[in-house]
């Protein structure tokens, strides 16, 4: 597990992007796909540890999951955006 916050990025985003990345991993899934209801009772269950805001998406590899990317700070629509140029600028290193 790594994460790295940019300068200017709120700290409180901080925690909600790693539980975008743990979330992400667990499921093999991108979040924000889980019903509200549910997700809010996994979301209290698991002290916050897992979510489902967007922005957290899977990283796999040749059918294998290497991991997850979760990113926070912005609108949801931010953080989807940027978390899926993030997984996609590494699936292509690894391409490389």
């Amino acid at each position: 597990m790594a994460y790295a916050r940019i300068d200017g990025a709120a700290v409180l985003a901080v925690q909600p992007a790693i539980a975008k990345a743990t979330t992400s991993a667990a499921l093999g899934a991108p979040t924000g796909g889980i019903p509200f209801e549910f997700g809010a009772n996994l979301a209290f269950a698991s002290h916050g540890g897992i979510t489902n805001l967007g922005g957290g998406f899977p990283i796999i590899y040749k059918g294998e999951l290497l991991g997850a990317i979760g990113v926070g700070s912005g609108t949801t629509e931010q953080d989807v955006a940027v978390a899926e140029a993030g997984r996609d600028a590494l699936l292509a290193s690894l391409e490389s």
